[in-house]
């Protein structure tokens, strides 16, 4: 979240410069008063405290009322383009030890996440078990680790987890959205997050 840019305050002015950083690529949190009194509330970020969410030409702004909240959804938020991976895991891990006050045990993902500076920061932020694959050829040292039993018992566990959300998108439309592009993949990440 290095990228996270602050605006205070969500009045039509505030919001036609938050939607310009947005569109930009940055991440955007607007502060905002309780009750804003903004006078041009249809051209304003600010009435998403009133109505939950507002969308003006076609950015949505999502009302939070915890900073844990505000988390969440920059988190969820639908990038475009390639974004890699590794770099969030870590970041991710961090908001997870903040909020429960302990990391967790064991941390396992897919080849993408395979970087020895993703391993590197998961076990600097305590988490004593990182299981992921490495994603180019490894060395001797590593192949004996990745063949350990409990390394290969953790993959197996993610690997379930894929199959799961395999059989979900099979069997419950998961997979399947009449919207295409950002919209589509939006709507089906939120409906992810909504089934967990």
């Amino acid at each position: 979240m290095s990228d996270l840019i602050l605006v205070r305050g969500g009045n039509d002015i505030a919001s036609a410069v938050a939607h310009r950083l947005f569109t930009a690529g940055y991440a955007v949190m607007i502060l905002e008063a309780a009750q804003p009194s903004t006078v041009r509330r249809a051209m304003a970020y600010a009435s998403a405290v009133y109505e939950g969410k507002i969308t003006l030409h076609d950015v949505t702004a999502e009302y939070a009322p915890t900073l844990d909240r505000a988390r969440a959804i920059l988190d969820s938020r639908v990038r475009s383009g390639a974004v890699p991976d590794a770099p969030q895991l870590a970041p991710a891990v961090r908001r997870i030890h903040r909020r429960t006050q302990k990391a967790p045990r064991t941390v396992t993902a897919d080849r993408g996440y395979g970087e020895p500076a993703v391993e590197r920061d998961l076990q600097a932020l305590g988490v004593r078990t990182v299981a992921i694959p490495r994603k180019a050829k490894t060395s001797a040292a590593r192949k004996a680790i990745e063949h350990q039993r409990a390394f290969r018992r953790h993959v197996k566990w993610r690997t379930g987890s894929e199959g799961r959300i395999s059989y979900l998108k099979r069997c419950y439309g998961w997979d399947r959205t009449h919207l295409d592009g950002i919209k589509g993949m939006e709507a089906r990440h939120f409906g992810g997050q909504w089934a967990h």
